[in-house]
């Protein structure tokens, strides 16, 4: 259907204009809010065995532990909450064991564990530092990315992809 608008008063163009202002403001709006993208900082990690994460050399990577963190993805999260202080290009990803099957007089000293190159562990902050072992053996030489694990049935490795 054809709408006539009698232009023939200022009135009625001002009116119009301002409508189609509206408008178009509203649609540039709605269009930035749709496209914008959202800046969210994560990581991301892949499950890449059973057990333990270990290098190409098979040796035990520096690590910080920490206890009662249920689930895999608590243990990313916390991971991720001890990194954000710096940006730690040696942090290769974590193991995730179940509480209950931790290994007495072992190393790993806690059931959430991410590890590091050797002698880059990053500066856990002041908060964080009663709830956080910290590991890194004198002779280390582990290094890059995480190509192996130690195939227990106690938990699962989780390699650092971004």
């Amino acid at each position: 259907t054809d709408h006539n608008v009698d232009f023939s008063s200022r009135n009625s163009i001002a009116m119009v204009s301002i409508r189609i202002s509206k408008a178009l403001i509203a649609s540039i709006a709605a269009t930035t809010l749709v496209v914008t993208p959202l800046q969210v900082e994560a990581t991301i990690y892949r499950r890449a065995g059973d057990g333990i994460c270990k290098p190409t050399s098979g040796e035990e990577y520096a690590h910080l532990a920490t206890s009662h963190i249920a689930s895999p993805a608590a243990c990313s999260i916390a991971c991720d909450d001890v990194n954000s202080q710096e940006k730690n290009d040696h942090y290769r990803g974590f193991s995730h064991l179940k509480p209950r099957v931790l290994r007495g007089n072992s190393i790993y000293d806690g059931n959430c564990i991410c590890f590091y190159d050797c002698q880059n562990l990053p500066a856990v902050p002041a908060e964080l530092r009663s709830r956080w072992n910290r590991y890194s053996p004198a002779e280390c030489l582990a290094s890059g990315p995480v190509t192996t694990w130690d195939g227990s049935s106690d938990g699962g490795c989780y390699e650092k992809l971004l």
